[in-house]
């Protein structure tokens, strides 16, 4: 992949995750990811594209991450939503489930 800034690998990879072209996605976002740019949002659309990529590691523990930042921001309905796409990864994992 080209060098890319932050703000374009971010908004590229937005743009590639909404034309489900998922290996672009999942390299633009795992950059902005790295360099700490993935709001709760973002996180979630790494998350998928990590998953249709074969990470599920990764998908995870983006999720992990944005069920956390739903908190902080408030949005418990938001939280709950991504627990429960937690729970279906991770059927034997009850203490990340039951979030």
């Amino acid at each position: 992949m080209a060098q890319v800034n932050l703000d374009d690998a971010l908004a590229a990879g937005r743009q590639a995750a909404r034309q489900y072209a998922w290996l672009e996605a999942f390299q633009l976002l795992g950059v902005a990811d790295q360099a700490g740019r993935l709001d709760a949002d973002d996180l979630e659309t790494f998350a998928e594209t990590a998953w249709w990529n074969g990470h599920p590691d990764q998908c995870i523990s983006a999720r992990e991450r944005a069920y956390a930042l739903h908190l902080q921001a408030d949005r418990p309905r938001r939280a709950a939503l991504v627990g429960i796409a937690l729970g279906e990864f991770e059927r034997g994992a009850s203490a990340i489930g039951a979030a």
